[in-house]
């Protein structure tokens, strides 16, 4: 049995980029799930949502999620 297990993480392993894919996906639903702070949230969960944010936006907005012609895929980019 463990001999199956390592042939699964080693297939799982030599697909990188469907890894990072699913994994930015992934961190895209977790950050969209986030309730927004109200004031009586702790300031550490106002920096986690804050700071989530940032980095959704900011991986967003460095291309990462654009098609093979160039153009953003998202209507809500700036680019």
């Amino acid at each position: 049995m463990h001999v199956a297990l390592a042939e699964q993480l080693y297939e799982a392993g030599s697909h990188p980029f469907l890894n990072g894919i699913a994994t930015l996906w992934i961190f895209s639903a977790a950050v969209s799930a986030m309730c927004e702070p109200d004031k009586n949230s702790s300031a550490g969960y106002q920096w986690l949502y804050r700071f989530t944010h940032v980095l959704a936006a900011n991986l967003d907005r460095s291309g990462l999620f654009n098609d093979v012609s160039g153009k953003a895929t998202n209507e809500m980019s700036n680019k």
